[in-house]
């Protein structure tokens, strides 16, 4: 970041145990570099020039997006109504621009709510939503999974049908009404997510009471571990602009990078220090960028196979 010099009647519940209400989830509130009131762009900018003349507009407004307008949520628990109102002041908030990061850690709730909080998700410019390696996605969270334009999910995904959450006394026919209406809403909601409407006659097939946990097959299947296509179809133009290439052959050295990186490791023992999340994918990224880049030469032509053989290599010379 640029440093600058200035100042419904029935509730659905997808949740394994059933209850007659409905707590909402702990949501943190918008945390950015400076949580405050963003001022205008063009007062900023006004503010930014004479403080920073190396500056171009173009990075001074990085500078503003990145200070006020960035978003970073934390939704963990049971996801309940009361949640949709605090993403609507997030998306006020926002007011267009900005990038929301959302770490999810949920076993579930109001179905209802989660696809309104997907639809709100999908309303951001742009968006990230994350499910971390110890962290969990079960039932009607994978609803607000699939809102992100950015998906990355490292975590636990689990599936489910859905149930009626109260206990009262209902005929056959107005429970088949209930679940016809979900059915429909919620597989026009996939279907506006790009995420194949076969996820829920999936989740239709496991019992309320019990929990399956989407493979990594699974969730490539569905696409719900993965980028939204349309959104991926965007940013492999726009990089390949970038790099000047056309879509095809960018799309060739996407698949080299994935294969020659994907195989590099560190060896902690021979470093002699731990490395970060953080390092890792710095490391990932420099790698991909060189391939992209056609900066490999022909050390890596074999790919990722070339790529362990060195490894093993150098490895085995310093023993």
């Amino acid at each position: 970041m640029v440093a600058l010099a200035v100042l419904g009647a029935v509730a659905i519940a997808f949740a394994v145990t059933i209850s007659s209400t409905m707590a909402s989830a702990a949501v943190t509130d918008c945390t950015n570099v400076l949580n405050s009131t963003a001022p205008s762009l063009p007062d900023f900018l006004k503010a930014a020039r004479p403080l920073n003349p190396g500056y171009s507009d173009e990075e001074l407004k990085g500078a503003w997006v990145s200070t006020y307008k960035d978003c970073y949520i934390s939704l963990k628990g049971r996801i309940g109504p009361d949640d949709v109102a605090i993403f609507k002041r997030l998306l006020a908030r926002a007011d267009g621009y900005g990038l929301l990061m959302l770490s999810l850690d949920s076993e579930g709730g109001d179905i209802a709510t989660a696809i309104e909080i997907g639809r709100l998700v999908r309303r951001w410019p742009k968006s990230l939503v994350m499910v971390s390696g110890d962290y969990k996605c079960f039932s009607a969270c994978v609803f607000v999974l699939a809102g992100g334009l950015h998906r990355q999910v490292d975590g636990r995904i689990g599936i489910h049908r859905p149930f009626i959450s109260t206990t009262n006394s209902n005929t056959y026919e107005s429970s088949q009404k209930t679940f016809r209406a979900l059915e429909q809403s919620a597989k026009a909601f996939l279907k506006d997510m790009n995420i194949p409407t076969s996820l829920y006659d999936e989740m239709m097939s496991v019992p309320p009471q019990k929990l399956r946990l989407l493979t990594e097959q699974e969730l490539a299947r569905f696409g719900i571990g993965q980028n939204d296509p349309a959104y991926q179809d965007n940013l492999d133009a726009e990089t390949a602009r970038a790099f000047g290439l056309d879509k095809e052959a960018y799309l060739g050295r996407k698949e080299r990078a994935d294969r020659i990186c994907g195989a590099l490791y560190f060896d902690t023992k021979q470093a002699g220090t731990e490395v970060t999340l953080l390092e890792s994918g710095d490391i990932q990224d420099v790698c991909k960028k060189a391939v992209l880049a056609n900066k490999t030469g022909r050390l890596f032509e074999s790919g990722s196979d070339e790529m362990k053989r060195l490894s093993k290599t150098l490895s085995d010379r310093n023993r």
